[in-house]
């Protein structure tokens, strides 16, 4: 029971203190002034293991931000660890054009 209740703790409250934490350090890196922010949701990613952290700027808000942060990031170039990785939405369709934040990738 004490096993099952830590490995909620940390799937859950942990992780997403983590993501929250990633997400701080990536936008800061964008250069995203402090109070900027118009919305901001933050979700769990079932599906890929990982937290999606969704954002709205007030400088650029036609342009919706999704950050997905992995704790463990298999890809075919390695494992890597503590990973955000952000994609520029204009309505439900991905945008790779001209952007104030431009992703770190």
């Amino acid at each position: 029971m004490v096993v099952v209740f830590a490995g909620l703790i940390y799937y859950f409250p942990v992780q997403r203190a983590m993501a929250e934490r990633k997400y701080a350090e990536y936008s800061r890196l964008q250069g995203v002034p402090d109070g900027d922010v118009a919305s901001k949701s933050v979700h769990k990613d079932y599906t890929q293991d990982g937290y999606f952290i969704d954002v709205t700027y007030h400088s650029d808000p036609q342009y919706r931000y999704e950050y997905l942060y992995r704790l463990v990031d298999v890809r075919n170039d390695g494992v890597r660890f503590d990973t955000m990785t952000c994609a520029v939405y204009l309505g439900s369709t991905s945008f790779t054009g001209d952007v104030r934040y431009d992703p770190l990738e």
